[in-house]
């Protein structure tokens, strides 16, 4: 029984490879692409990779600004660092998914536009 409270409380703490991601920039309607796809309009919000590999290129456009050229900020993630840490002995394949998750994109990406 304890083993399968370990399993799934590291699988709860795990779970998951997209993130919800809140954009947005200093002028309204701003156009969000990650690795060349339109994702949105500023301010939007959006589903995407939680994995720390994930690391898209973004291009913020808006007409009579400058094209913002970036990528994601992102931040180490303490849940998921934790959970691999302590469930690392016990679960160890449930606990290499929080290896994957650790390093993520911040809940807010907020982009200064300047004028051209």
């Amino acid at each position: 029984m304890r083993n399968l409270l370990i399993v799934f409380l590291a699988a709860v703490m795990c779970s998951g490879c997209v993130t919800r991601v809140f954009f947005d920039s200093s002028e309204e309607g701003a156009e969000v692409y990650l690795d060349g796809e339109k994702v949105g309009e500023t301010p939007f919000a959006a589903e995407i990779s939680a994995y720390a590999w994930y690391n898209p290129f973004v291009v913020v456009k808006k007409e009579g600004y400058k094209d913002l050229k970036t990528e994601l900020k992102k931040t180490p993630r303490a849940g998921n660092i934790a959970a691999g840490v302590i469930f690392n002995f016990w679960a160890l394949p449930i606990s290499l998914p929080c290896a994957f998750t650790c390093y993520g994109p911040d809940k807010r990406q907020y982009f200064e536009l300047k004028k051209e």
